[in-house]
């Protein structure tokens, strides 16, 4: 897909646009209609690999819900 200029079906097939595919090298993520900073976007968003202590290295990076419906427990806190 990458060849062809394209996005990844993961990415471009997202009906939520919330799928962003990029390089982080090149420091740029899209998901076909928004173009974003790599590290802009981890840094304000507050993004985080899971299990990331183990030492794996992990190359997927999640970002927190913007509007959650639920509680969200903290081991300190609970935020509604």
């Amino acid at each position: 897909m990458l060849r062809q200029g394209k996005l990844p079906h993961c990415a471009s097939a997202c009906p939520m646009g919330v799928i962003y595919f990029g390089d982080k090298n090149e420091d740029i993520v899209t998901n076909g209609s928004e173009t974003f900073r790599f590290s802009e976007l981890i840094k304000d968003k507050s993004g985080y690999r899971l299990m990331e202590d183990l030492g794996t290295k992990p190359s997927v990076y999640y970002l927190p819900p913007v509007n959650r419906s639920f509680p969200f427990e903290n081991k300190d806190e609970v935020v509604e």
